[in-house]
């Protein structure tokens, strides 16, 4: 690039010469340059005839030089800028863009109260709920007025037997007495009556586990002579102690002058060294 800039005349400011063609015209004679010269300086009608001949045919042209290097660029400045123009047609609507990112946005305040609402309409019955605990009791009330006195009731009776004496297997207990004899050992009965009930002890006999005594109450009907078990009895059973008294419930009716007595019977062998004792009770109609 930088040779063609140095050899090219029109970059270098110089005036460009066209390039001289000789041409020989026919009929005319033609003087060379240094002719023309000096016929210059001899006379005026020299010089036309010459240096100005007659205008010869036009010659052929010449070809194409060759293109010269193309030129240094230089940007001229920049042009004071021009009107603003119209505004154009407003353009066709774009295609839908992507759904934008969902932000949620904080939560806003709490907006004031509304007016309260008309009352509804009264729901339906719920189920009876479960019963409640149990108040305190009361304080005591104030005492009534007595009643009218009642019918008599039945009376009654109780009879006590023991020993004090030691008692042996299938000996009788009387009024601190006992033996092999009923009849010595016998109580009588005030009046027509009922047994309800017995109750039985040995006292501090030791019995072992499963070892039991029993007492059982006898009637004689004919004064003492032939005495019959009633099946009232009790039953003490081991270890004793501390089992050492039973009882027993019954219904057993007896007349004015029967002789009572118990009887007491051993599982094991041996007496009650200290005895037993025992307690009948009667209802009186």
């Amino acid at each position: 690039m930088e040779q063609a800039k140095d050899s090219d005349p029109s970059l270098l400011g110089e005036e460009t010469k066209e390039p001289r063609i000789d041409i020989t015209l026919s009929g005319h004679h033609h003087h060379d340059e240094d002719e023309c010269d000096h016929c210059e300086d001899e006379c005026d009608h020299c010089e036309d005839e010459c240096c100005h001949g007659a205008t010869g045919a036009t010659g052929a042209t010449g070809a194409t030089g060759a293109t010269g290097a193309t030129g240094a660029s230089v940007t001229g400045a920049t042009g004071a800028t021009g009107a603003t123009g119209a505004t154009g047609a407003t353009g066709a609507t774009g295609a839908t863009g992507a759904t934008g990112a969902s932000i949620t946005g904080a939560t806003g305040a709490t907006g004031a109260t509304g007016a309260t609402g008309a009352t509804g309409a009264t729901g339906d019955t719920g189920d009876t709920g479960a019963t409640g605990a149990t108040g305190a009791t009361g304080a005591t009330g104030a005492t009534g007025a007595t009643g009218a006195t009642g019918a008599t009731g039945a009376g009654g009776s109780t009879i006590y037997l023991a020993s004090d004496t030691s008692i042996g297997n299938n000996d009788f207990m009387g009024l601190g007495t006992s033996s092999s004899s009923f009849v010595r050992n016998t109580v009588v009965i005030p009046q027509n009556s009922t047994i309800i009930g017995l109750v039985f002890s040995i006292r501090d006999q030791r019995l072992a586990m499963g070892e039991t005594v029993t007492g059982t109450i006898f009637r004689s009907t004919d004064c003492g002579v032939t005495p019959v078990s009633t099946g009232v009895q009790a039953t003490v059973s081991g270890p004793n102690p501390p089992n050492c008294c039973a009882s027993a419930f019954a219904s057993f009716a007896v007349n004015q002058c029967d002789l009572l007595s118990v009887r007491l019977t051993r599982s094991g062998e041996g007496a009650l060294p200290d005895g037993a004792a025992a307690t009948i009770l009667l209802t009186i109609p």
